[in-house]
């Protein structure tokens, strides 16, 4: 019996959560049935030796090196013409264009599948009106959340019969394996995880942690992006680099939570993020605005959520965090509690393979 081909596209092998999920589908799904690829639009990264360690085969392609963008997309329509998937599985607009340039050219032959991952509020115009034409020919589409479904059916007016809700999952036994926090360190440990873009709300978590100079704490940040040398200076600018640390992308988080007691995630806007997902079973306090901790977090039950765009709202809900650190660790507790019989990538694989089926 020969395997089904099935391939991702995404746009650049970053450590994104959507670029993420796919190399989880990649590798969890590798096996007797199915025969997974990935393939890019855009740029190489660092998630790409994740792809390379899993035995994935991928296509790389490289806007620097292949002449631009069109160079890119000349090598992989020829690589796709010669691969010749049965299903196409993209994530994010670039991917989503290629998606749609397949499923026109070869009709009933190719399986579109486009996952959903976020919002798209910050968005322009234009690249929401071509997205909503170009997601009318995909077979199925997949939403990671209520928030990313509503957002979908609203303004992408993606009808029910193709549009489907399948939350993220995470590999848990990794992040089960972190030790639970006592909070008896007298410093505070913050981290904030993913890109460093506008979305992420860094800007704010700088502003009220200059506001809280007075109290012992230090700030781990881990990842890259556009905004990284803005938020040096700003950092710098309210006398408080002293205290933080800069990682970049790390391979291996869980051992880096050993290390922190607080997660967080003042973001502008989200899909169901991964971080979040990951803290909570790692057993530390995620702190996040509504658009992160819906449907994750019960307000200092298991996490603690603070308003959108507020510098007040994190200062007042941090000074919580410095006088309360006994409700901290019993948070920190039911966080992993409810993350383990809520967040298994296991079950969130065997939907897909469902959906994946419905076309086979």
């Amino acid at each position: 019996m020969s395997k089904t081909k099935i391939l991702h596209i995404i746009p650049m092998y970053t450590t994104g959560g959507a670029e993420r999920l796919a190399w989880q589908y990649c590798k969890n799904l590798q096996g007797e049935k199915y025969e997974m690829r990935c393939a890019n639009t855009v740029e190489d990264g660092e998630l790409s030796a994740f792809f390379k360690e899993s035995n994935i085969k991928i296509f790389i392609g490289s806007r620097s090196k292949d002449g631009g963008r069109f160079g890119v997309a000349k090598r992989l329509l020829k690589y796709v013409s010669s691969y010749q998937p049965k299903v196409i599985h993209t994530h994010l607009f670039g991917a989503d264009l290629f998606g749609w340039y397949f499923k026109r050219k070869h009709k009933d032959k190719v399986i579109w599948i486009s996952t959903q991952h976020n919002v798209e509020f910050d968005t322009s115009l234009l690249r929401r009106v071509i997205w909503k034409l170009i997601l009318k020919k995909a077979d199925k589409i997949i939403a990671v959340s209520e928030n990313v479904k509503k957002y979908d059916e609203d303004k992408f007016k993606i009808k029910n019969n193709k549009l489907v809700l399948l939350k993220n999952g995470v590999e848990l036994d990794a992040w089960l394996k972190v030790p639970a926090n006592k909070f008896s360190n007298k410093k505070l440990r913050l981290a904030t995880v993913g890109r460093l873009e506008k979305q992420k709300g860094h800007t704010y978590l700088v502003k009220a942690l200059a506001q809280l100079k007075d109290r012992d704490w230090q700030w781990h940040i881990y990842g890259q992006g556009t905004l990284e040398s803005k938020l040096k200076k700003q950092i710098k600018k309210q006398e408080i680099d002293d205290r933080v640390i800069w990682h970049g992308v790390v391979d291996g988080m869980p051992k880096e939570y050993k290390n922190i007691d607080l997660v967080v995630q003042p973001s502008l806007w989200e899909g169901l993020s991964l971080v979040a997902m990951e803290a909570m079973v790692a057993g530390r306090v995620l702190v996040g605005t509504p658009w992160v901790v819906e449907a994750l977090v019960k307000n200092k039950k298991n996490g603690l959520t603070i308003e959108n765009k507020s510098v007040s709202s994190l200062v007042d809900t941090l000074r919580y965090c410095f006088e309360n650190k006994k409700d901290l660790a019993s948070m920190g507790i039911e966080a992993r509690k409810h993350a383990k019989e809520n967040f298994s990538l296991d079950k969130n694989i065997a939907k897909l393979e469902k959906i994946y089926q419905e076309f086979l």
